[in-house]
């Protein structure tokens, strides 16, 4: 089967929603789920294989710098010691993909919280790092043929 290079889905038409709140600046999202593995070998065999013993999630975002909105929610949830664990629902569509795909991570956690980084002169980019665990993953919507 020949694919056409159209079919190829563009990152711009991706979307991310924090808590429900679009995240109209985002310029960059990646979520990955690391597979923990312990190998091992059967007597008499001198090949090494490997079993599954856990799994971890890790991601991060990158946006443009409009907003304060990131310290506004989750900075005064921190300050009481609590951890603010919100739902992250990301779209990746494109009007010449076969279809679109929607993610939803429940109860993410956070790495990090940028406060202030600036340069003069240039324009202010922000990244946060979180984790989650993998068993809070869902598709909702896959791309199929």
């Amino acid at each position: 089967m020949n694919i056409q290079a159209k079919r190829q889905i563009n990152g711009t038409f991706g979307a991310v929603h924090l808590n429900g709140i679009h995240f109209a600046d985002i310029e960059e999202f990646k979520a990955d789920i690391d597979i923990d593995r312990k190998t091992g070998q059967w007597a008499g065999s001198l090949g090494e294989d490997s079993k599954i013993t856990g799994t971890k999630g890790s991601g991060s975002f990158k946006f443009k710098k409009v907003y304060s909105r990131e310290i506004a929610m989750i900075l005064p949830i921190i300050k009481t010691g609590k951890d603010f664990r919100p739902m992250v629902v990301t779209e990746l569509k494109d009007p010449e993909a076969y279809g679109a795909e929607r993610c939803v991570i429940a109860e993410i956690w956070f790495n990090n919280l940028p406060i202030i980084d600036f340069k003069v002169g240039d324009l202010v980019n922000k990244e946060i790092k979180f984790g989650f665990n993998p068993d809070n993953v869902e598709f909702e919507d896959i791309i199929e043929k």
